[in-house]
């Protein structure tokens, strides 16, 4: 196995770019095929520098490496985790290389801080009182709820924060399975296995996997293909109380993406799975008037579908006009 040199890794980015993964209010880096070098913070989106390619080619080397992924002609992109010695702190980078790109270019994603609850949702005013215990119960209910949002609304954070209300809520002795594409999700309990997808198992593999390890919760971080069918499917087969996330632009198309996604297995739509497996939607977005930029907008009871009309039938908990 690779051991990786994390005073080389240093060197080879930079100081620049190290600096950023030591400050706090950045959340994202970003280094394109020209080079410019771009960071996201409280501010927003800005340049603040360039970078030297062949320095930043040596350093997605090293992670390929270590990672023991291929990043090659053949295989030109990659979505992994940094190590999680500081400042990495296993951060998520996708990278790519030509063909794909002109030159190798990057994003970093950083681990946001996992000391989240949902009380500090109240708090800011991001979700209301009775939306706050309506979610308690549903935890406490086993109930399987799917987080919605557009790209950057801030699920995976709220996420985080519903997870660490489940030591509160579950029986101590559960087992909870955390399945994701690149880790970010943690669950404050004693018995979590976390499972992350490779070159080698997707995520209908890890599914079919956590099956087998007796759990009492699954964990999916984000669906995003056909592995729909396969979380559901666990969701309905003795494991409730799961939680996973989605793209979607509210809690109604939240349910047909989960068809379209479960029908790239080539399959009908599989709308009374979804009916009986699915309990809560919850969504998010982003919302420049609201001080902390985001509001959850939406939580609704997935009731069943009408088939005269040809939708799914929600049950409004909280829902919000767009601000």
């Amino acid at each position: 196995m690779f051991e990786l040199d994390i005073e080389l890794l240093k060197n080879v980015l930079g100081t620049e770019i190290l600096s950023y993964f030591e400050d706090e209010t950045v959340s994202e880096i970003i280094v394109n095929a020209n080079g410019d070098l771009i960071i996201e913070d409280h501010e927003g989106k800005r340049k603040v520098g360039r970078v030297n390619l062949n320095d930043m080619a040596h350093a997605l080397s090293l992670i390929a490496e270590y990672r023991g992924v291929y990043l090659n002609a053949k295989n030109p992109d990659m979505c992994v985790a940094f190590p999680i010695e500081k400042p990495f702190g296993g951060a998520r980078i996708l990278a790519q290389i030509p063909p794909v790109t002109q030159a190798p270019s990057m994003t970093i994603r950083k681990h946001l801080k996992r000391d989240i609850v949902l009380q500090s949702y109240v708090d800011q005013g991001i979700l209301s009182q009775d939306g706050y215990d309506y979610l308690i119960n549903a935890i406490k209910d086993y109930k399987n709820i799917i987080v919605s949002g557009q790209p950057k609304s801030g699920k995976t954070t709220l996420t985080l924060a519903l997870l660490s209300e489940i030591p509160k809520a579950s029986n101590s002795s559960d087992r909870i399975l955390v399945l994701e594409d690149t880790p970010e999700l943690i669950v404050p309990m004693e018995d979590v296995e976390y499972m992350a997808t490779s070159q080698v198992r997707n995520m209908t593999q890890l599914v079919k996997n956590a099956m087998s390890m007796r759990p009492d919760r699954i964990i999916v971080g984000e669906v995003t293909d056909k592995a729909a069918l396969a979380m559901l499917k666990s969701w309905n087969t003795g494991c409730p109380g799961g939680v996973s996330t989605l793209h979607a632009n509210n809690t109604l198309a939240t349910c047909q993406r989960l068809v379209d996604l479960a029908c790239e297995n080539n399959i009908p739509e599989p709308i009374s799975l979804i009916t009986t497996t699915v309990n809560v939607l919850v969504h998010i977005e982003r919302s420049p008037s609201h001080k902390s930029g985001r509001k959850i907008t939406e939580i609704s009871e997935l009731t069943g579908y009408d088939r005269i009309n040809g939708h799914f039938t929600l049950n409004p908990i909280i829902h919000e006009k767009r601000k």
